[in-house]
């Protein structure tokens, strides 16, 4: 789910395993960033941060976990 809030963009991914998924430098999370970035520029337009967020509710985990990065470190991965 792609998500803004002033200068910061990113995407919320919800998974369902058993297995941590780290979102530290995850290819799935960037390249769901890019593919909605590309689908819709304007909204994305300005975004300076990128949180990329990952909830795993059957993980006890601390919930969410993020990183955050640069637009330009997902230009870098495409």
């Amino acid at each position: 789910m792609p998500c803004r809030c002033g200068e910061t963009g990113g995407i919320w991914d919800w998974k369902f395993g058993r297995n941590h998924v780290s979102a530290e430098e995850n290819s799935q999370l960037m390249f769901y960033f890019a593919a909605v970035r590309n689908k819709y520029p304007k909204f994305f337009q300005g975004v300076t941060r990128v949180m990329l967020c990952i909830s795993q509710p059957q993980c006890n985990d601390q919930e969410p976990e993020t990183w955050e990065t640069t637009p330009e470190r997902i230009d870098q991965f495409i």
